[in-house]
């Protein structure tokens, strides 16, 4: 199963609800699922751990990869990832990715309060080579 990356229009639209629920659901027919949240925009407070990503892995008791999740500023956030962000979070993915089955990833939304996402949305999935 091809990795699948969850996002949505705006900031609490029930992304973690979803990938929590589709896990299960995969679960439930005895695939192994990896949850993970490799990316987030954060404002002043990114040193914080992450709530969904905490959530996510407790799941299914796979922690995320270090420095899982990266957390960028709206700037960068509507500017893409750079180069060496891509390369990080997707050497990191792939040690994990063929160890399971299947692949959720919490992506951020398009629009975030630090502004739009879309252009690291984009680049995530294309880092990752994941459906969207």
């Amino acid at each position: 199963m091809a990795p699948l990356l969850v996002t949505s229009n705006c900031e609490g639209a029930g992304r973690t609800a979803f990938c929590a629920g589709l896990s299960r659901f995969l679960g439930r027919r005895q695939r192994s699922t990896f949850l993970c949240k490799p990316l987030r925009v954060a404002a002043s407070d990114a040193q914080r751990p992450d709530p969904d990503a905490t959530f996510l892995a407790s799941l299914t008791g796979m922690p995320q990869p270090e420095p899982w999740p990266l957390s960028i500023n709206g700037a960068e956030a509507q500017r893409g990832l750079d180069p060496s962000t891509r390369e990080g979070i997707a050497s990191s993915f792939g040690q994990i990715a063929d160890k399971v089955e299947a692949v959720i990833i919490e992506g951020p939304p398009a629009t975030t309060a630090q502004g739009p996402a879309l252009s690291a949305v984009a680049d995530l999935a294309e880092a990752l080579d994941a459906s969207v």
